[in-house]
């Protein structure tokens, strides 16, 4: 805030308008206009509107968050605790709230990254403010870390050690239970993330998903000219229809529809990264849409809840026997939120 702004009458008659509103805002709105006075200089007024924002906090288990509205900023419940976090750390920093919101901010993140780029920046933003504040004690101690009751890594932790960055270890797996326990002696704190990576080898001949379901259907031309199922085998250079089906129980913002394609098949584009599409079948899920050399992906912003279609066109070029693997639909920042269909076969003969 320039040290050379001056707050003037107007300015004060305007600040104490939103101070009398401020409990009818949302609170990552109140937390913005509580930084925003105090850097005016109207400290009273910066009280008063994050008592209000305080009267909105959630608290469970020693945990402290504010939801997001997702109205005309939106602000995910992320970027409203990050918020009202650097809010209590301006004028209230030894409030208990400040530690559980840390704790509660930091439970929210998913591998190196939290709901998107956008509540990323503001928990970064609020983390940096906290640290600040509050830097972290020397650290000098040793972690060891356990598979089950055996021993598979130990360090010592120290404060030069901590600035080279985050130490990535790859832990055994073996069929079943798999605990994995962290013993830790010495002053500092440690910080860790446990992200657990499998492949799926079977099933994939069946549909999944709960939450997100997609389909996937492929169509020909019948001798008549009408779009029919594909059943049997095509010849080179037959135009082929696939219809995506995309259902979701809720609304969903960020998701991507992957579609692999068949090989010996390739996607007709009226330009680059725009399929043709086929007029005769629905089509009402738009998004930004790349092809790709194996697949066509789709990216959509904001999906509403209930019933889409999405229709592109193919063209078998090469014979032989394909297998085009599962559709993927999910959503972006959260992929275990996701659905698919079955592998699908598509033979290609003279």
């Amino acid at each position: 805030w320039p040290k050379w702004v001056k707050v003037t009458p107007q300015w004060e008659k305007v600040a104490e308008a939103l101070v009398a509103q401020s409990p009818r805002l949302a609170p990552m709105a109140q937390a913005v206009l509580t930084i925003a006075l105090h850097r005016m200089g109207l400290r009273t007024a910066a009280h008063q509107v994050l008592a209000a924002l305080e009267k909105q906090a959630k608290q469970e288990n020693g945990l402290c968050w504010w939801e997001g509205t997702w109205g005309v900023l939106e602000e995910s419940d992320v970027e409203a605790t990050a918020y009202a976090l650097k809010a209590l750390l301006l004028l209230k920093p030894d409030d208990p709230k400040v530690p559980a919101a840390v704790k509660w901010v930091m439970g929210q993140r998913t591998s190196n990254f939290w709901y998107s780029t956008k509540s990323t920046a503001a928990a970064l933003f609020a983390l940096t403010d906290y640290l600040s504040r509050f830097p972290e004690p020397d650290a000098d101690f040793t972690v060891r870390v356990f598979v089950g009751d055996k021993m598979v890594h130990e360090q010592n932790c120290t404060k030069e050690q901590a600035r080279k960055g985050e130490q990535r270890l790859i832990l055994p797996a073996s069929i079943g239970d798999n605990k994995v326990r962290l013993e830790k002696s010495g002053p500092g704190r440690l910080y860790y993330t446990v992200t657990l990576h499998s492949f799926v080898t079977r099933g994939i001949d069946k549909p999944d998903g709960t939450e997100l379901r997609v389909q996937r259907q492929y169509f020909v031309r019948s001798p008549k000219g009408k779009w029919v199922p594909l059943e049997g085998n095509v010849r080179p250079k037959t135009e082929i229809a696939v219809l995506l089906t995309v259902t979701a129980k809720r609304e969903w913002e960020y998701v991507v529809l992957e579609d692999p394609l068949p090989a010996g098949c390739e996607v007709l584009q009226w330009s680059v990264g725009d399929p043709v599409k086929v007029p005769e079948l629905p089509d009402d899920l738009w998004g930004w849409t790349e092809v790709r050399d194996d697949r066509l992906v789709v990216f959509v912003g904001f999906l509403p809840k209930g019933t889409h279609r999405f229709n592109y066109l193919l063209r078998s070029q090469t014979e032989g026997k394909f297998t085009a693997l599962p559709t993927v639909i999910q959503q972006m920042y959260r992929p275990q939120v996701r659905g698919r269909t079955a592998v699908a076969g598509l033979g290609v003969q003279e």
